[in-house]
């Protein structure tokens, strides 16, 4: 769909947006965690820009609550904030409906909508390891994917 924009980046910076399963790989050492801690250590030494939208990390923070409780969820919540990832509030209007855009064609989750829709604002890749349900995104879209496992 043409009428939407994609924001230009006028360096050579490389740009990434984490979904939920790339960080909630880190906290259950699941295959590909490497690769996710060492995005957040070049984010932190300012060599590449690493978002996650809030919508996302509310995914991140909803599945460690319920399965190792509400202080588990704070800590990794936390560690988080004290990284150089920069957290997305709320949407821009271009990701407001290109949101919708996905979602709609795809019957996907609002939250991937979300990550899918802020990538294409951002220019950037996605740090992924969910297959089942952004294969398919890959095939037909024009974005980048950076497959964790």
């Amino acid at each position: 769909m043409n009428f939407f924009s994609k924001t230009k980046k006028t360096n050579k910076t490389e740009v990434y947006i984490l979904d939920a399963c790339s960080l909630l790989s880190i906290a259950r050492e699941e295959p590909g965690y490497e690769t996710v801690v060492s995005l957040i250590d070049k984010a932190n030494k300012s060599k590449i820009y690493l978002y996650i939208n809030k919508i996302n990390l509310l995914e991140v923070y909803y599945d460690v609550s319920r399965s190792e409780g509400i202080q588990t969820a704070e800590s990794v919540y936390k560690a988080i904030q004290n990284t150089s990832v920069r957290i997305i509030e709320g949407l821009t209007d271009v990701v407001f409906r290109k949101a919708s855009y996905f979602k709609t064609c795809y019957k996907m989750s609002l939250a991937d909508s979300i990550l899918l829709s802020q990538a294409y604002d951002l220019g950037a890749s996605i740090v992924t390891s969910d297959h089942n349900d952004l294969d398919i995104i890959e095939k037909q879209e024009d974005m980048n994917f950076f497959w964790i496992r």
